[in-house]
């Protein structure tokens, strides 16, 4: 019988109203019901890391020569079969544990990892699932577009699926295409708020928003009218947003708010000198002066802890960089187009190898780990995993 997780979502009534309301640890909920939609076919258990890997030939490998350079053929990263088959487009990872790993994408899909088999399930929606990120085991959040955040109080194999529905889309006004922004921004608070951001693709504003207490119940105030590609932060007193510039098609736009409010109650924002003409899509940092940013044509950026604008790295790849993860400030990984992988040692940074088949050449959008030797890259229909060696 197909496993199905427990979901509980929260569409919730995003008031635009200002940020003086308490900061409130927003969890999942359960109010209205709704069934997922039918589960996909059973996931076999991933047996074999390299299940994909093409012949050893195609990874550089020589007859038996591979036999003694790991699964992946000497590759730093392999592919994870999951047992899903056609196109779904993997969008973003992210976990708890390595027994416990999230993948969304594409049509609505979920995945789940428990460390030895995968569960494939979907939401009731034909759209995508932009991010994934959560506070533990027990709260998943997922984010898609103002009309979908869903949260999942964790993986539960014998219990079906429920999700909370309740729209707030109504309130961004008459331009309909605001309501089908994608949600590519999502961070959740160790401690406290849970953090969306829009980039307003197709449109000239995004958002970005973080959960309160509104009228005495659940929903979300409105956080900054900036166009966010990544929120990243240390804690509810020092977050950071990177997006494309509002008033320019070229360049990147950088904030950061250590919580405090203006006379209107408003969240103050110091804007940040990324130091780029392209824009910045990923986001991620071991502390607040180790914050590390990712952009297109191989742009990656440092903030350190005496700098007062980002500082412009030297990187081996021109590949769009789109997302960046690390177990701590001299263990960095960044994934991007083109199956781009790189990796920073403390010192430089330098590319890393990915064992795939013969004209698979994904994009990929996410990146995870539970700790240096447990990490996750997904993009396009592939999802790998490091192998155990750097590069």
């Amino acid at each position: 019988m197909m496993r199905r997780s427990p979901w509980t979502g929260l569409f919730a009534t995003l008031g635009l109203v200002s940020a003086s309301l308490a900061i409130w640890m927003m969890g999942c909920s359960e109010t209205a019901e709704v069934d997922l939609l039918d589960p996909l076919p059973d996931a076999a258990p991933d047996t074999n890391l390299a299940a994909d890997v093409g012949p050893k030939e195609d990874a550089g490998c020589d007859g038996d020569a591979c036999a003694d350079e790991g699964p992946c053929g000497g590759a730093a990263w392999c592919p994870v079969d999951s047992g899903l088959t056609g196109r779904f487009g993997f969008l973003n990872v992210w976990g708890s544990s390595p027994e416990d790993v999230w993948v969304v994408g594409n049509q609505g899909r979920v995945l789940h990892w428990d460390g030895a088999t995968w569960t494939a399930t979907a939401l009731d929606t034909e759209g995508a699932l932009f991010n994934v990120r959560g506070r533990g085991p027990q709260e998943i959040w997922i984010s898609s577009t103002p009309s979908l955040v869903a949260c999942s109080t964790g993986f539960e194999p014998d219990r079906a699926g429920v999700v909370e529905t309740a729209s707030f889309a109504s309130i961004l006004g008459t331009d309909r295409r605001r309501h089908h922004m994608a949600l590519g921004a999502l961070w959740v608070s160790p401690l406290g708020e849970v953090w969306v951001g829009a980039s307003g693709s197709g449109t000239t504003t995004g958002g970005l928003w973080r959960s309160a207490v509104v009228d005495g119940g659940a929903g979300w105030v409105a956080a900054a009218p900036l166009r966010v590609n990544a929120i990243w932060g240390s804690g509810q007193g020092d977050v950071w947003i990177v997006g494309p510039l509002t008033s320019s098609p070229h360049g990147s736009m950088s904030s950061r708010t250590d919580g405090t409010v203006d006379g209107t109650g408003a969240l103050t924002w110091t804007s940040l000198d990324a130091q780029s003409d392209y824009a910045l899509h990923g986001l991620w940092g071991s502390s607040p002066k180790d914050v590390w940013a990712v952009g297109a044509f191989g742009t990656i950026r440092h903030f350190g802890p005496n700098d007062e604008r980002w500082r412009i790295v030297e990187v081996p790849t021109k590949k769009t960089l789109r997302a960046v993860w690390g177990s701590s400030p001299t263990d960095i990984w960044a994934v991007g187009d083109e199956a781009t992988i790189v990796h920073y040692d403390g010192t430089s940074w330098s590319l890393s190898t990915v064992a795939l088949a013969p004209g698979i050449v994904p994009d990929f959008r996410g990146v995870w780990g539970s700790g240096a030797d447990d990490v996750w890259a997904v993009g396009g229909d592939v999802i790998v995993r490091l192998a155990g060696r750097t590069p």
